[in-house]
C-alpha cells in the first residue's frame, strides 16, 4: 500500500516548445512552457533562437552563419574543404551595406554600426547563391 500511495502522489510535469513566426514565415523566437499536472501552463521564459543557419557551398563544404538574431558580430564559418565565397549584405530596400569575397574559413561581420532591422545576406560560390534573412537587434 505504501508504494501505491507514493505513486499516486507523484506529480509529473511535461514541457512544450512554441515557435513564433514573422509575416514572411521566418521563425523569430522560441518559447518554453512547462505543463503542470493540473492542466495549467507555466511560462518559464524565452529561449534565445540563435541556432546556426547552414548551407552547402559545394559538395565538400558547408557554410554556417550564427547567431541570428545578431547584436554585434555575425559569425561565418566553413566546415570541410574551403572555397572562397562571396557575400552581399543589403537591407530590404536593396541598399548595399557590405559586398566582399571571403577568403578565410572563419570570419566575423561587424553589425554594431548597422541600425536595428532586417537584412538580407546573399552568400554563395561558383555562381550558386542563397539569400538569408538576418535580424539585427
Amino acid at each position: 500500500m505504501l508504494i501505491a500511495f507514493l505513486l499516486t502522489n507523484i506529480s509529473v510535469y511535461s514541457q512544450t516548445i512554441e515557435y513564433v513566426y514573422d509575416a514572411a514565415g521566418n521563425r523569430t523566437q522560441r518559447k518554453l512552457f512547462v505543463l503542470d499536472p493540473g492542466g495549467g501552463t507555466s511560462r518559464l521564459g524565452q529561449i534565445p533562437s540563435e541556432e546556426p543557419i547552414s548551407e552547402q557551398l559545394t559538395t565538400d563544404s558547408k557554410l554556417t552563419i550564427y547567431p541570428n538574431p545578431v547584436k554585434e558580430q555575425l559569425n561565418l564559418k566553413v566546415d570541410g574543404s574551403f572555397v572562397a565565397y562571396d557575400i552581399v549584405l543589403t537591407d530590404l530596400t536593396g541598399k548595399v551595406f557590405l559586398s566582399k569575397t571571403i577568403n578565410d574559413s572563419s570570419t566575423q561581420l561587424d553589425f554594431t554600426t548597422y541600425p536595428k532591422g532586417i537584412y538580407l545576406l546573399r552568400t554563395g560560390a561558383n555562381n550558386q547563391f542563397t539569400e538569408w534573412k538576418i535580424i539585427k537587434q
